[in-house]
């Protein structure tokens, strides 16, 4: 089964070129990830997903369960829930490249803040 998604704390010494495998911001957490300082928790969704999608007009039918599984890894490490009202695990999507586009991608805040976690702050 192909994979979609690198973990930050997997060292990229091994790999040949991680800005191509993971785009440059998620090749540098990668890096800093490995260097101990502080970054947190997270994944990069591998380039190669997007160019499979451009392609077949749909995402792979493994990528929705290794998206997942990445969650609850988030969520064990976290100790926070993705949808809960009262220790909500809020994630943030980063759009990254191999190259250098400064304000042409863009990034969304807060995924899983809701009604219920406003409600409860």
């Amino acid at each position: 089964m192909e994979k979609w998604i690198y973990s930050f704390n997997k060292s990229i010494d091994k790999i040949e070129n991680p800005s191509e495998l993971l785009g440059n911001k998620g090749a540098g957490l990668n890096l800093m990830t490995g260097l101990d300082l502080p970054v947190p928790q997270g994944f990069t969704i591998l380039t190669k997903l997007n160019h499979y999608f451009q392609k077949n007009k749909s995402f792979p039918d493994e990528f929705e369960n290794e998206l997942i599984k990445n969650i609850f890894d988030l969520e064990k490490k976290s100790n926070c829930k993705f949808g809960s009202s009262t220790n909500p695990l809020l994630l943030s999507v980063r759009s990254g490249s191999q190259k250098s586009m400064p304000g042409m991608l863009d990034t969304i805040l807060n995924i899983g803040f809701n009604r219920k976690v406003l409600e409860v702050l």
